[in-house]
Formats: C-alpha cells, sequence, structure tokens
C-alpha cells in the first residue's frame, strides 16, 4: 500500500486480502476458516493436505509496478510508531505478499519462522518507513526490505495472466510441499 491515507491504505489491504482467499481457495484448496480484523493475522485457512488450520498475513503491495518502476523489495514491518508492529507481533503462519500491478499479477508466500529468523539475523536492510512523524523526527516506522529477485528462492511465487489462470514459479505450490 502506498498511499499515506489509512482509509486508502486499508480499502486496498481488504481489495488484497479478498483476492488472496479466493487464490487459496480455487488454486490450493484451502477451506476458509474466518478472518480477523487486528494484529494477529489476517485470514484462516485450513491447509488442504495436512488438515490443520493455518493463520496467514496478507501484505497488499501497490507501490511495486513494471520491473523498470519498482523497488524490487517487500517490506516487512517490524515497528510502528515507536512500538511493535509486524512481525513482531504477528501470529500469522505464512505471509503473503499480493502484487496487484506488476506486469503480471504475482504471489509471493513465505513461512513467518524464515521472515523471524531473518530479522534475528538482521538478514535485509532495516530502513524507516511511513509518513513523516513530527513527534518522532522522521518517519512513524521501520521495516526491514527483502530483494525479492535476490531472495526469490526462498519464497513460493506464483504468477497469473491477468484472466484467473496461476501457475508458480517453481513448481512448488505451499512452502511445506
Amino acid at each position: 500500500m502506498a498511499h499515506y491515507n489509512f482509509r486508502e491504505d486499508l480499502r486496498d489491504g481488504k481489495s488484497g486480502e479478498r483476492v488472496i482467499r479466493h487464490f487459496l481457495e480455487t488454486q490450493l484448496n484451502f477451506l476458509f476458516l474466518g478472518s480477523c480484523d487486528d494484529y494477529r493475522y489476517d485470514l484462516l485457512h485450513l491447509h488442504d493436505r495436512t488438515k490443520q488450520p493455518i493463520k496467514i498475513e496478507v501484505k497488499t503491495d501497490s507501490w511495486e509496478k513494471d520491473f523498470n518502476d519498482c523497488t524490487g523489495n517487500l517490506v516487512l514491518e517490524v515497528e510502528d510508531r515507536g512500538r511493535p508492529s509486524g512481525i513482531s507481533t504477528s501470529e500469522a503462519d505464512y505471509y503473503v505478499w499480493y502484487m496487484p500491478f506488476l506486469d503480471r499479477e504475482q504471489v509471493w508466500i513465505a513461512p513467518s519462522g524464515f521472515l523471524k529468523a531473518g530479522v534475528a539475523l538482521k538478514r535485509w536492510p532495516l530502513k524507516p518507513i511511513g509518513e513523516y512523524s513530527e513527534k518522532l523526527g522522521d518517519k512513524s516506522g521501520m521495516a526491514y526490505l527483502i530483494p525479492r529477485h535476490k531472495e526469490m528462492n526462498c519464497f513460493v511465487v506464483w504468477h497469473t495472466d491477468g484472466v484467473g489462470n496461476w501457475w508458480p514459479e517453481n513448481k512448488q505450490f505451499w512452502p511445506d510441499t
């Protein structure tokens, strides 16, 4: 999300959650169990193979456009207004980034354990993000910027042709398969 306007960002986030819910149901046969509207996670689905409930955090990235007009990063928030947030407080088992404005929509999936280990090891650059905060004298949040093409082998990546046909980049459907 990139509006720096809470209502617009929330609208985009909810739209992304609906897309990912549909994706999980139609492409992976995950049964939707519910959603959560707080910091813990966004979607709760039943894994089709393990029959275990999984909590999913959805990040809709409206900032990334085509290959020549993007940062190439996945943003992993860890702090907002001086308090832990994002991956630091999430109970999600998996993070799913949805990028609707690339030349082909993409979905990037990673286990939260991998992301938390990367944060603990400071694997990626930590940068200020968000709007400027008078109180903090800087941007309002902190996030790790994961260079997605460099780290692609650590994610399950899906592409679409824009008319509903999805395919996995590396023939892997979900991080545990």
